[in-house]
């Protein structure tokens, strides 16, 4: 009997370790979300497939949200999802600040505000090969390409944007995007 118990305990012992253990795994390098004072989201981190779903879902167990706060976010491996969550800002008529580092796809992300403002955030484009070295998340899919194009076209009305990130990032291995770039695409909004 006593024997038993102990295979018992061991057993569940191995299954609450299991257990944490692919919870650490799954929640590892994700999005990070989180309400501040009720009006506001904070997003960091890169976009991952979850993201999307967690987001909408905070958005509407908290419907007093006015603003997306985008912290140091490295971009997404599938821009699907953040064109998802990006087209969840836009239709909820959420503002976007951004006050972390914004590289590649994340800078789309920001796009998605109705008023777009950089408070202390830079909007960084890093080549693929230099993000690959670098470990940030890159989605080099030629389909990616025509979403970011068609994305960044009902975001700004205009596909320039797409184009200019596109030959950026295939020319330049780190560059972070000036106030003349910001001006001329209209990117920030709001001072």
């Amino acid at each position: 009997m006593r024997r038993r118990l102990w295979l018992w305990l061991a057993a569940a012992a191995v299954v609450v370790a299991g257990t944490a253990g692919l919870i650490a795994l799954a929640t590892a390098g994700g999005t990070i979300l989180r309400v501040e004072e009720g009006r506001r989201i904070i997003v960091e981190g890169p976009i991952t497939g979850a993201a999307t779903e967690r987001f909408q879902r905070f958005v509407e167990a908290n419907p007093g949200l006015l603003e997306v706060v985008l912290g140091d976010n490295s971009g997404t491996g599938d821009v699907t999802w953040l064109v998802q969550m990006g087209d969840v800002i836009r239709r909820e008529g959420l503002m976007v600040r951004a006050t972390g580092t914004l590289d590649n796809d994340a800078i789309l992300l920001f796009l998605a505000g109705t008023v777009r403002g950089l408070d202390g955030g830079r909007l960084v484009l890093t080549g693929d090969a230099a993000a690959r070295r670098a470990g940030l998340p890159v989605d080099s899919r030629p389909v990616a390409a025509t979403l970011r194009t068609q994305y960044v076209e009902r975001m700004l009305g205009s596909p320039d944007f797409a184009a200019y990130m596109a030959e950026t990032r295939a020319t330049a291995d780190r560059v972070e995007i000036g106030a003349a770039e910001i001006a001329r695409f209209g990117l920030a909004t709001a001072p």
